[in-house]
């Protein structure tokens, strides 16, 4: 092999010795087809080794080997023939940081041999030399090829290029300069602190007169330095860019210049975009620059309150900032050039622009926006930007929104997003297609986003502000992205297909832009459009059942919606998790929008759609019990909770979305009747009552406990508090089965709903345990470490809370912990430009009481909400265990036994919660009165039996209870008139017996132990309180004046005479 390659080598020479003796002109067209072996071996070589790191960490580690002993010969006599194919090779072997290293390492050594160039070791020296070299040529010779005519006609010829293989290798060099930049940072900062101008020569070689594909090339080796993120980098590049564009290809002065154009630098401007314009490659490359860009500057801080460019940038030829580049880019490329390109050229750019159209609108921050109106606080001393004035001017989102809204860029974009769902679903995830329109939905998605604030605030600021040189391109006609939508209905039917192609990322989009459209009022307004017999207000839903899109595209996502314990292993990330999490959230926020009117969700579930109603096919898909409607039902059924032991956030959450979908439906009043029906039918109250799983302090919540310390700050709190919701809904759905089965009159429906909420669930003549209702309150029992106070730092001082305090759609106020952030993260940009942070440990200090204060504010968040879902839930207990005792029988002293059996299991938690003045008194005490108003209060039956001396002894703890929570100062007036009513019925039930003697004398010593406080606050309540808690304080007093009389106490008397109160009534 080694005599065989050296052979090759001199026969190469040799041959290109004859060749270059012969040129007398242009050698590209005297060169003769011959063999090129060495060329084919390192090409051959190359593919053996590329994505192979590890066997080309053997190769450099193997110095003693035939092939590197050959790399160090031949990469001392390299010839311009081969050298690209060379270059290719030592490309494949230098993938990874180590090997990137070891690569770098070669050539710096190398870099110590000659300099010849054209005989020359590859190394770093000979790299660069080669690049300078036709550099300073494209430079001295910059018209060649251009005719003196008054506009450019963007066919130049190639530069006098000395041999015909000087293409290829400059494109090779550049492409492994940009490769082993990528791979390595050391790398980069090594070439930077070089003495040559890197970006200046790279700039240089993109001269109108050389072949684009090195221009392409130019761009790519520039990008790869990006990756170091730091502003200086960037900065440099930007200003070398700016340069380059506004020079012209530094074409002197031998191009006629159009008579609109005044401003040479402004028509060298136009030239040069128009080159860069002409070349899929190099459009694409130059595209992926500016991302890359805007990336590098926007990645710099969080906060993105940087302009993602150099501010003054172009200043001294135009209006500041880099419209003319979003113009390029949105403009010429993507709205004129991109139908002129084959179909896979037509995606891989198109990503590249949406990519590019994500970069510019990623980096805009609105919550500055709303920053400055909240609060009083100067944030143009806080931010890298100038002011705020100028950051809304400059940046690029103003243009970009702007040209979503022009006519040739909508065509563009819904073309793009407009394919068959054949070739989508049979794509790889990485095609170009699929990029493509996942970017094509992203960009949607973002516009959705940005609109108001661009139609509210920017546009009106923008053309206020500007000096008249910025050129309208949207449709003034265009007034929403709704509006848009509504003459592209085709594109939700697209939508809905692709979020059933398998797609993960794809799907996510998909969905997130339907959930959008959905909980549009422009685009859910009443509109009637007739599709064969049916007339339909939603013109979404019309979209989809008139051309009979509805089956299949719900049929891909039924599909989408199985599940097995494989998904478990991998957790949220799995790509099957992703996508049946973004089609429940889909359909559990648009039918909590429009609860009440046929909408999507409805449509895809698998209900036939009206104006105002819904109905069921009795042949189709829901009759089959395959609709989409049975899968969620079935995920909300089986999909479990825990993984071994442990309770997870992410399973809880997809569970209690599923079960959440169903309680909207047939909770709604246009669904309740079909829902419930099916509900009755699978049983599924039962099904769910036997398989809820009873929690104990020992249980896991994620990584810990519920007093564990981390409770509120990882998923644990989350997870519990969807474990809470998950109750609600079970038992909201157990009160409407007994009220429905009541009046329905169906006994053997109540006897079964009976038996399963008291233990047993009997399904195929099979008895099977179950936890007890009075069980069920496991939830409310857990003991739960107490949510974190606000927190204490100096950057929150002068700051006013209250006003990131919002409200979500229950109305539950939490912390706007984003916003909060970037305050904070401002003040800490304030502190840094005054010098109050003089050192890296102050910085840092600074840093970490920011983002503890943020973790502080979201378990804030995160306990109040718990809090409101647990009180969501007891509601709902006490509910169901209400009509539970009103529907059970019609007998009156079943009724009372069910009633004390409830009182045995809720006293205690009243004495508890009324002792603490908890929130959950207010709920207990309500059921507590019901459930009393259920018992027989006629003395003789409360005195006789077992029962009776359970239902004393229950009613005389609960007359306690209720006196001591009366007399607590923080007790509300709402409370009060609940306590009244239970110590009425309790005086009431031992009024009027001489048996009720003892109960009596009892009742009037707790009554004197409870102090004068008692007395008076009922004097005050009933004298002064609004409502019926007046009344309910007159009727205690009365049964209070009556139990003196029937004691002979004058202490009610006394204490009445004592407050006045005989006499103010």
């Amino acid at each position: 092999m080694p005599d065989t390659l050296r052979k090759f080598k001199i026969e190469e020479e040799d041959h290109r010795q004859r060749l270059l003796s012969g040129f007398a002109t242009d050698v590209s067209n005297q060169v003769e087809d011959n063999d090129r072996h060495l060329e084919r071996f390192f090409v051959i070589t190359s593919y053996a080794y590329e994505e192979r790191p590890q066997a080309a960490s053997e190769f450099w580690a193997d110095t003693d080997s035939n092939l590197y002993g050959f790399l160090q010969w031949f990469s001392r006599r390299v010839s311009t023939p081969v050298v690209g194919a060379f270059c290719e090779m030592f490309r494949a072997i230098s993938e990874g940081e180590d090997c990137a290293m070891a690569a770098h390492s070669f050539l710096v050594e190398g870099s110590n041999v000659g300099r010849h160039r054209r005989s020359a070791t590859l190394s770093w020296n000979q790299i660069f030399d080669e690049l300078e070299f036709y550099a300073s040529k494209v430079r001295e010779s910059p018209t060649a090829g251009l005719t003196n005519t008054s506009s450019y006609n963007g066919k130049p010829k190639a530069v006098d290029i000395d041999e015909p293989e000087t293409p290829a290798m400059l494109e090779c060099y550049l492409r492994l300069v940009a490769h082993l930049c990528t791979q390595s940072e050391k790398i980069k900062s090594w070439v930077l602190s070089q003495p040559r101008k890197v970006f200046d020569m790279m700039f240089l070689l993109c001269n109108n007169t050389v072949p684009s594909r090195i221009r392409a090339r130019a761009y790519d080796c520039v990008r790869a330095f990006l990756d170091l993120r730091t502003p200086e980098v960037t900065t440099n590049i930007w200003t070398a860019l700016d340069s380059w564009v506004s020079s012209g290809f530094s074409s002197g002065g031998n191009i006629a210049r159009p008579a609109k154009i005044s401003n040479s630098s402004a028509w060298a401007e136009e030239v040069t975009f128009k080159a860069i314009s002409q070349d899929f490659t190099e459009m694409n490359a130059f595209v992926l620059l500016l991302t890359a860009l805007i990336s590098a500057t926007a990645q710099g801080s969080d906060l993105h309150d940087a302009l993602p460019f150099p501010e003054q940038l172009g200043s001294s030829y135009r209006m500041q900032g880099i419209d003319p580049y979003v113009d390029l880019v949105l403009g010429k490329i993507f709205a004129t050039r991109l139908a002129n390109l084959e179909v896979s050229q037509t995606r891989i750019l198109s990503n590249s622009v949406f990519a590019f159209i994500g970069a510019c609108l990623d980096s805009f921050n609105e919550d500055l926006l709303i920053l400055a109106h909240r609060t009083h606080l100067s944030l143009d001393d806080a931010m890298s930007a100038s002011s705020l004035l100028n950051y809304v001017r400059f940046h690029p989102f103003s243009r970009i929104l702007e040209w979503m809204f022009n006519d040739k860029v909508i065509a563009t974009l819904f073309s793009v997003s407009h394919q068959n769902i054949s070739e989508v679903t049979n794509a790889q995830a990485d095609s170009p297609l699929v990029f493509a329109l996942s970017g094509s939905i992203r960009a949607m998605n973002l516009v959705m986003d940005l609109q108001s604030t661009y139609f509210d605030i920017a546009r009106p600021l923008v053309k206020t502000q500007s000096s008249g040189h910025r050129r309208p391109v949207s449709n003034p006609a265009l007034a929403s992205f709704e509006d848009i939508i509504s003459m592209h209905l085709r594109i939700v039917a697209d939508l809905a297909y692709y979020a059933g192609s398998g797609h993960q990322e794809l799907a996510e989009a998909c969905m997130e832009l339907l959930k959008k459209f959905s909980m549009s009022r422009k685009l859910n307004t009443p509109q009637s459009a007739k599709f064969g017999s049916r007339v339909i207000s939603n013109r979404l839903v019309g979209i989809l059942q008139g051309n009979s899109d509805i089956e299949p595209i719900a049929k891909a996502m039924t599909q989408n919606m199985v599940w097995d314990r494989r998904e478990q292993l991998a957790g949220p990330e799995a790509p099957c998790f992703v996508t049946k999490y973004a089609i429940l959230d889909f359909l559990e926020q648009t039918l909590s929008t429009n609860p009440g009117q046929p909408n999507l969700a409805h449509a895809l579930l698998g209900f036939v759609c009206h104006s105002s109603s819904v109905e069921l096919d009795p042949t189709g898909v829901f009759a089959q019990h395959h609709s989409l409607f049975d899968a969620v039902l079935k995920l909300s059924v089986e999909y479990p909770e825990s993984i071994d032991g442990r309770m997870f956030s992410w399973s809880c959450e997809l569970r209690g979305k599923a079960a959440h979908i169903i309680h909207l439906l047939w909770t709604s009043t246009l669904t309740s009747a079909l829902v419930l029906p099916v509900l009755k039918e699978n049983a599924i109250l039962s099904v769910l009552w036997n398989g809820a799983e009873l929690v104990s302090p020992e249980v896991l919540w994620e990584g810990g406990t519920a007093q564990g310390p981390t409770f509120f700050f990882d998923g644990g709190s989350k997870a519990f508090e969807w474990y809470v919701k998950e109750r609600f809904y079970l038992y909201s759905l157990g009160a409407a089965e007994f009220r429905l089965a009541s009046a329905e009159n169906t006994s053997l429906w109540m006897s079964q709903l009976l038996s399963t909420m008291f233990g047993v669930t009997i399904i195929d003549d099979e008895e099977i345990p179950n936890p007890m209702v009075f069980d069920m309150l496991d939830f409310l029992d857990m003991e739960i470490i107490n949510g974190p106070a606000e927190p204490e730092t100096p950057l929150l001082e002068g700051i006013d809370l209250s006003t990131f305090v919002d409200t979500d759609d229950a109305g539950l106020p939490y912390y706007n912990v984003k916003l909060i952030g970037e305050l904070l993260a401002l003040k800490v940009n304030h502190l840094k430009k005054t010098g109050s942070l003089p050192d890296q440990a102050a910085q840092d200090k600074a840093t970490a009481d920011k983002l503890s204060a943020l973790a502080q504010f979201h378990g804030i968040n995160r306990s109040l909400s718990l809090e409101a879902e647990r009180l969501l839930a007891l509601q709902a207990w006490s509910d169901l265990v209400a009509v539970l005792v009103r529907k059970c029988s019609t007998d009156s002293s079943d009724r009372a036994a069910m009633a004390l059996q409830a009182l045995q299991t809720i006293s205690p938690k009243l004495e508890y919660y009324a002792a603490l003045n908890k929130p959950e008194t207010k709920i207990v005490a309500s059921l507590v009165q019901g459930l009393l108003d259920e018992l027989d209060f006629e003395p003789v039956v409360l005195q006789a039996g077992r029962v009776g001396e359970i239902a004393s002894d229950k009613l005389f703890q609960l007359f306690k209870v209720s006196l001591r929570a009366i007399g607590h100062p923080d007790t509300s007036t709402e409370l009060h008139e609940s306590f009244y009513n239970i110590c009425y019925r309790y005086l009431t039930s031992i009024a009027g017996t001489t048996t009720s003697s003892t109960a009596r004398q009892l009742g009037t010593q707790t009554i004197r132990a409870a102090g004068d406080n008692l007395i008076d606050t009922i004097c005050e309540d009933a004298y002064g309180a609004a409502g019926t808690c007046s009344i309910a304080a007159l009727l205690l007093l009365d049964s209070l004046a009556q139990l003196a009389i029937e004691d002979n106490s004058q202490y009610v008397t006394d204490s009445l005479v004592r407050s006045n109160f005989i006499s103010i009534l």
